[in-house]
């Protein structure tokens, strides 16, 4: 009788750590906040922004353009005082230029830096030469051209959020 008692425990403890992990998404770390979706008019309307203790350490926008086949995302994160993107379109072809503008999407007004290129639909980089703070004051675009020589067409383009 005393196996069956073990056994019967042991179903017991493993069903109660089954049901105390949950099906649903997992808790979220002390002192870091989701912010309410930022409004982005060029595609998704909407920005996620991760900040933590008042700071935004992280922001991610969905980059389109109407019409465009080309779509994807772009994940900004604070490194100190300044950020590394990476780029993540769909679907992805021959090198494509990337360009920090001012201004709004589909029509961006001033060129303010040229990033590294998007190959096969993926890009990383450290932008070391504007501050992180300086991303999120709601007036910089995210514009990925269709090739290496069209600076003025958009394959794809991002507003970058406004966060006070």
């Amino acid at each position: 009788m005393r196996p069956v008692w073990i056994f019967l425990l042991l179903v017991l403890s493993l069903a109660a750590v089954a049901c105390s992990s949950g099906s649903g998404s997992a808790p979220t770390p002390t002192g870091i906040v989701l912010t309410t979706p930022v409004p982005n008019p060029t595609a998704t309307p909407e920005a996620i922004v991760t900040s933590f203790e008042g700071v935004v350490q992280e922001f991610e926008v969905n980059m389109a353009m109407n019409g465009s086949p080309q779509q994807g995302t772009a994940v900004f994160t604070r490194k100190n005082d300044f950020a590394e993107i990476e780029i993540r379109l769909s679907p992805g072809g021959p090198a494509q230029t990337v360009t920090l503008r001012r201004g709004t999407c589909p029509n961006p007004e001033g060129f303010e830096e040229s990033l590294e290129l998007v190959i096969g639909g993926i890009m990383r980089q450290e932008l070391r030469n504007v501050p992180f703070d300086d991303l999120v004051s709601g007036d910089r675009t995210l514009v990925v051209n269709p090739d290496t020589d069209s600076f003025n067409l958009i394959a794809a383009c991002a507003d970058l959020p406004r966060v006070e």
